[in-house]
């Protein structure tokens, strides 16, 4: 009896707090991805300073992090309308640094994705707990 009634009321709260605990190790995996990043492109700008097309400074590679980011998380919504939060663009005669940022790209997509998937998923096995 005492689980009849108690074990909806106890599952509901875990379920809560899984779905928190999963976005906040999501969003620990991807900020600890993307300050990698940042660090590896600021070390690539200060090593061959012609990646960029004028000169980088500290705050102005983030500006540029963050660009890639929106364009990975927005597809092309960023690329068809032309907009860009960066001041600062890549050379495209810097081949190697063209495909790192386009990995990077890619991978922001993909994480997006999988992140919206998975949590969907979750949400849809178990919304009838979930919406009480």
């Amino acid at each position: 009896m005492l689980f009849k009634y108690l074990a909806p009321e106890v599952k509901l709260r875990l379920y809560r707090r899984l779905i928190l605990r999963f976005l906040a190790q999501l969003s620990a995996l991807f900020v600890l991805a993307a300050l990698c990043y940042y660090f590896s492109i600021l070390g690539w700008s200060r090593v061959s300073p012609s990646v960029f097309t004028q000169p980088a400074a500290t705050a102005s590679i983030l500006w540029y992090q963050l660009d890639l980011m929106l364009r990975g998380a927005l597809f092309d919504f960023m690329e068809h309308t032309h907009r860009s939060v960066s001041p600062i663009s890549i050379d495209q005669r810097a081949t190697a640094f063209v495909y790192y940022t386009l990995v990077f790209r890619m991978f922001v997509a993909a994480y997006f994705i999988s992140s919206l998937f998975r949590v969907a998923r979750f949400v849809v096995r178990r919304w009838r707990v979930l919406m009480r």
